[in-house]
């Protein structure tokens, strides 16, 4: 399935289309039917952004783009878009990546603090509220997945399950770019 967002713009049938015919190619990779397409175009002044989030098989791709010209953009995502699942292919993770009934998922909240849009009321001091809440999908996986998970989400840290031994681990990027794990014994 395909999603399409506009963002300071309308995002028309032709724009649907060519988005469409140039992402075909990265369906190569999976099948449709198993893969979830979000497509956020966006505009300011002379710039045009392309921003495509596919969800396969509980895996995250994020590819973005910004060029003078909406269908440049399209298509530089699409070719990013299509490396990293090239890429990711190659490291041969996939043969672990298997859709299983009743895989786990967490709630990931962002939290804003009070007094962050002017409000001074001194009883909201110390206090946050949650501004975005979504469901992330939460399936085990090894050290090696997870690491390359974080760097195609372009984050600095990632939550998982440890397939070895089933804990809740989270992987991080250090201040010496190192590669950082924090977890329980």
């Amino acid at each position: 399935m395909t999603k399409y967002v506009g963002r300071g713009l309308d995002v028309t049938e032709a724009i649907k289309e060519f988005t469409d015919k140039k992402t075909e190619r990265v369906f190569k990779h999976y099948p449709k039917k198993d893969a979830d397409l979000i497509v956020t175009y966006s505009v300011q002044k002379d710039t045009h952004k392309v921003e495509m989030l596919l969800l396969v098989k509980g895996v995250f791709f994020k590819a973005t783009a910004s060029t003078n010209d909406l269908y440049a953009s399209i298509e530089e995502a699409t070719d990013k878009l299509e490396a990293k699942l090239s890429k990711y292919k190659d490291k041969s993770l996939t043969k672990r990546l298997s859709v299983r009934k009743g895989d786990e998922t967490f709630k990931m909240a962002v939290y804003e603090p009070f007094g962050m849009d002017g409000d001074d009321n001194d009883e909201n001091i110390g206090m946050s509220t949650a501004v975005v809440v979504k469901d992330v999908p939460f399936k085990p996986m090894m050290l090696d997945e997870a690491v390359l998970q974080m760097e195609l989400l372009h984050k600095n840290f990632y939550v998982f399950r440890d397939v070895e031994d089933n804990s809740v681990k989270v992987v991080y990027v250090r201040d010496d770019k190192k590669i950082g794990l924090f977890y329980t014994d």
